[in-house]
């Protein structure tokens, strides 16, 4: 029936039941696309010598989540890291190096931190000296002629800092499939953009002698420097040639690398893992062993801070602050991590059976009806954050679903129940189980069995 443009129709309860649990009880099949594509996800894309700090969050985990949905959909995916390698920035590097007569000896000991405070102080220093600003764009096209010196030193930074990036990629569980770099698109290799540009009129030199883009009578866009070398922006437009769509996001505000004001990642991460591990040791019912503490500690504090960006809209800013992401209360990763275990402890001790066969005339309570609403709902779930690009509403999902398992958990006892009833019971929690460890894999999480 049709009614207010809305389809209504009947469904036969048992069949349906039947049918939900006893196709997700080993294994989740993704919904079914027509046309499997090759996709390019490309994200994360941080600067070299620049520390992975809380700004860079949303880029690398929202692209993670897009890359696993395609993947779990069964298109052919790349994933990419484009790293900025390249630039006058490298020119402030350098000459805070300098300054600071740091070498590469020191620098190895802790690149990041070492080059990110060289590249802070390099940059106040330039605030009141515009001989050093000079400088530094003197250095960087240096570097675009491939200068034996500068060219060395910039491999080396370049080496160091990839090192420390991909330890923080791997205890975040992300692996890339390629890294490119900036640098390919140099002033030597971008001239076919250049040229096709000048071809079709669009180049214009303007009052400083640069070359740019005219949007309009008042604006412009800078493509080349006066000096002929290149900007962030015509590097981006030679990369992009391989793009076909940006997945915009909002920012986390408050951040300024040249300024100094940012968090490390990396010390939020250690702080959660911190936090988490206090409280396992302090909460009587934890059932972890000791020597699991640590590695349990740091993907429950991982979840938090995951859980905590993709739980937002992807395109609203937000300001960061330390309580709302470590909150291990309300709608959070430690909530969907603490569902996951409660459901594996449940399989492992509640004594029943786990039957492939499902007897819909035992699962007759309302709570029962709702879960399974919920986990019929996950092909068209999955396919709306796919299509959308957007990540919040999987996260929004798998929170609605920790809450009907909870309400079912409370009603449908396993324990002290016929046999009969308690195997179908638990077949139902099995699947439920099944649908959330496979929701919070596409988030980027690892489902932990005991917390």
């Amino acid at each position: 029936m049709i009614k207010n443009n809305m389809i209504y129709f009947h469904i036969l309860r048992d069949k349906y039941i039947k049918k939900i649990l006893e196709s997700n009880c080993f294994g989740i099949t993704p919904p079914l696309l027509i046309d499997n594509k090759n996709i390019i996800v490309e994200f994360s894309s941080l600067n070299i010598a620049k520390p992975f700090h809380i700004g860079h969050l949303r880029s690398t985990i929202i692209g993670n989540c897009i890359a696993n949905l395609n993947s779990f959909l069964h298109n052919q995916v790349t994933k990419i890291n484009y790293l900025g390698d390249w630039g006058t920035q490298f020119g402030y590097i350098y000459l805070g190096m300098k300054l600071s007569k740091i070498d590469n000896i020191e620098i190895q000991k802790n690149p990041i931190k070492t080059l990110y405070n060289v590249y802070v102080d390099a940059n106040k220093l330039a605030e009141n000296n515009p001989d050093m600003k000079e400088e530094a764009k003197k250095i960087f096209q240096q570097l675009e002629l491939k200068d034996n010196v500068i060219h060395k030193n910039w491999e080396t930074i370049k080496q160091f800092t990839v090192l420390e990036l991909e330890k923080i990629y791997k205890r975040l569980g992300i692996i890339f499939d390629q890294y490119d770099w900036e640098s390919m698109y140099t002033i030597k290799n971008i001239n076919k953009v250049i040229n096709t540009m000048e071809e079709m009129q669009l180049l214009k030199l303007d009052n400083h002698n640069r070359k740019v883009i005219y949007i309009d009578e008042q604006k412009s866009v800078p493509i080349l420097k006066s000096d002929g070398t290149t900007l962030y922006l015509s590097r981006d437009i030679a990369a992009a040639i391989d793009r076909l769509e940006h997945v915009k996001f909002g920012k986390i505000q408050g951040m300024s690398t040249r300024k100094g004001k940012v968090i490390f990642l990396e010390d939020i991460l250690n702080k959660a893992k911190e936090i988490m591990r206090q409280r396992q040791l302090e909460i009587k019912t934890t059932k972890v062993p000791l020597d699991e503490i640590d590695k349990t500690s740091d993907i429950l504090g991982i979840s938090s801070v995951i859980i905590h960006d993709l739980k937002q809209n992807r395109m609203n800013n937000y300001i960061f602050h330390w309580n709302s992401i470590l909150d291990v209360k309300g709608d959070c990763g430690i909530k969907l991590q603490y569902s996951h275990c409660r459901l594996c402890n449940l399989e492992e001790l509640c004594g029943a059976m786990l039957v492939t066969e499902c007897d819909p005339h035992l699962l007759k309570e309302l709570e029962v009806d709702n879960l399974i609403i919920l986990i019929s709902q996950f092909d068209e779930i999955v396919l709306k954050s796919y299509k959308e690009l957007e990540p919040c509403i999987l996260t929004i999902y798998l929170f609605h679903l920790c809450k009907s398992i909870n309400i079912a958990w409370n009603k449908l006892n396993i324990k002290n129940q016929p046999s009969d009833v308690a195997n179908q019971r638990l077949l139902l929690f099995r699947v439920a189980k099944m649908i959330l460890a496979q929701g919070m894999k596409l988030l980027g999480l690892t489902p932990l069995e005991k917390m």
